[in-house]
């Protein structure tokens, strides 16, 4: 049976679907911040991108290469492999530490961690789905579609959102701290979940930078978890 009354967080929101720019601006007035009303699409709401950037550690960059001089590639295979790649993992993070930006080119081929300026919250009847612009994308810009922002997302711990952009043209892009790639589109559920996001153990919320996966183990212990991060003062631009 369909909730036709949604009275939550001060909203009150039917289940008609994507969201409209009145819904959005009613929403994003009271749980974005910073809001510029000027981000507001008529289906969507434009994310701009902080001065910060995370670059792949380039440790990682020959690591195949300098293993299968060692061990030659056909026996890259079975707990060894595991084993090796825990090992070097949890002393060679996958990213950089967050690092200041205005300008960054991106390189064909380059993929990198991004971040929005907006920190916000999903309210347990809200879902979200972040979708690159078209400029950008014709561009040769790609956005990985793991940016789904499930209810909860942020709830009661205001979050920004990680965004995974790679340059998969034949040119280069040129990435800036303030302009807006993402935009974020917002559905209403047809019932609020019995266990928003924000009520799960492991989860993203509190992120204010680029964040980078926490993910379980290489082994199948899931009882082990590695997060390749670490905190950094966040200054965000709103220019």
């Amino acid at each position: 049976m369909i909730n036709n009354d949604f009275d939550i967080g001060g909203l009150n929101i039917m289940p008609k679907g994507v969201w409209n720019d009145e819904m959005i601006h009613e929403w994003a007035s009271k749980y974005v911040d910073p809001f510029d009303p000027e981000m507001v699409e008529s289906g969507s709401l434009d994310l701009r991108l902080s001065n910060l950037i995370r670059l792949p550690n380039p440790y990682w960059f020959d690591w195949f290469e300098k293993m299968n001089v060692v061990f030659g590639r056909m026996k890259w295979q079975g707990e060894r492999t595991v084993n090796i790649l825990r090992s070097s993992l949890e002393s060679h993070p996958i990213w950089q530490k967050p690092q200041e930006f205005d300008w960054h080119i991106l390189w064909p081929g380059e993929f990198v961690l991004l971040s929005s300026i907006e920190k916000m919250e999903l309210l347990p009847h809200m879902t979200g789905l972040l979708v690159l612009k078209s400029t950008p994308g014709r561009l040769g810009l790609n956005h990985s579609h793991s940016g789904h922002g499930d209810p909860g997302f942020g709830y009661g711990d205001p979050s920004s959102w990680t965004f995974e952009v790679k340059n998969i043209g034949h040119a280069p892009y040129i990435l800036k701290a303030g302009k807006s790639i993402i935009q974020l589109r917002i559905d209403t559920m047809a019932e609020v979940p019995a266990i928003n996001y924000a009520e799960k153990a492991e989860n993203y919320n509190g992120q204010i930078m680029p964040t980078g996966a926490r993910v379980a183990s290489l082994t199948d212990d899931s009882s082990k978890t590695h997060t390749f991060d670490s905190p950094t003062q966040v200054k965000a631009i709103t220019e």
